[in-house]
């Protein structure tokens, strides 16, 4: 009967169909609402959480529409196509019903959705929407490790793709873990003392910033993280410093600046919180992150010694609300 016109359209043809021959449990309610949520109908409607809802009423329509049938009671539209006159290529659908106006799933509850019910995502990747701001602060891509030597330190973003927690003979907890971002994947290996402090964050399908060290120790094609540190990527913040490229480039302003970073380290070293340059020349602008040395431990407390010295910084987010 050609391509389906609508949701309504659907339903009345393989939920309840004209054929009673036809075997309608292998399109039952759950299948609609996997094909809903997996984006297979997002050709009626994009809105997938308003497909959800509309489905409640359109079912109910789709099965009084087949009872009238069983019992010759047909309404004009079917009767108009039944005899080829008037058109009927929309058989009343038109009037079917739908559901008050709702809003769309939140991206990654959409993502998640197509995840859990195809096992791979097929209208984008959660990292995407953090990827430009990802070259910035963790500019090594997974695919690169191989480059990188053994012992060095990294950040990347990524997400957990697999959570294997694990009990030593001690009875201390730990976690391996599968990590990817958009390139590649990695295995991560969480210790006891890192894993209490960051247990909270360590979740299927979570997407974190994370700190460590590359070790080859295992296997020297296929090295692993040794994870130090994590943070979802929703609440990680930088120091950002605009700088004229003439306070870049001179020596003295330098030494400033690299003076109020390394006071606000920590104690035993570098912070994770990466400061990140915006250097402004001739109407262009260039970021510039700076190296980990330079990481901070409390964001506003380096932002105010910065503004007091008279540079110009902001806290900045890595993931926008509007970005999630």
């Amino acid at each position: 009967e050609g391509e389906f016109q609508s949701l309504a359209d659907l339903c009345d043809r393989v939920a309840y169909p004209k054929d009673s021959r036809s075997d309608s449990r292998t399109v039952n309610r759950r299948a609609l609402e996997a094909l809903i949520q997996c984006g297979a109908l997002d050709s009626f409607n994009a809105n997938r959480n308003q497909l959800m809802h509309d489905l409640e009423v359109v079912l109910d329509w789709a099965q009084s529409r087949a009872k009238d049938r069983e019992i010759g009671q047909g309404n004009l539209f079917d009767m108009m196509d039944g005899n080829g006159s008037g058109g009927g290529s929309t058989s009343g659908f038109e009037s079917a019903p739908a559901a008050p106006p709702v809003e769309d799933f939140p991206p990654q509850e959409k993502l998640k959705l197509e995840k859990d019910l195809l096992g791979f995502y097929i209208s984008d990747h959660p990292l995407k929407s953090v990827q430009k701001a990802s070259k910035i602060l963790a500019p090594v891509n997974l695919n690169e490790l191989e480059e990188q030597s053994d012992k060095s330190t990294l950040s990347a973003i990524v997400m957990l793709t697999a959570v294997k927690p694990v009990t030593t003979k001690k009875g201390d907890r730990m976690a391996i873990v599968t990590m990817e971002d958009l390139t590649g994947s990695v295995e991560g290996v969480i210790f006891p003392k890192t894993f209490a402090r960051i247990e909270e964050h360590i979740q299927l399908d979570a997407r974190l910033m994370i700190w460590g060290k590359l070790d080859r120790s295992r296997d020297e094609q296929s090295p692993q993280i040794i994870l130090d540190d994590a943070e979802p990527v929703e609440t990680v913040q930088m120091v950002m410093v605009e700088l004229e490229h003439q306070v870049a480039a001179d020596i003295a302003h330098q030494h400033r600046l690299k003076t109020i970073l390394l006071d606000h380290r920590d104690e035993d070293g570098p912070g994770k919180i990466p400061v990140v340059a915006l250097i402004t020349a001739h109407h262009q602008r260039q970021f510039v992150r700076l190296g980990s040395q330079f990481r901070v431990m409390d964001v506003q407390a380096a932002v105010n010694a910065l503004n007091a010295q008279g540079f110009v910084a902001r806290a900045a987010a890595l993931c926008p609300a509007n970005a999630s």
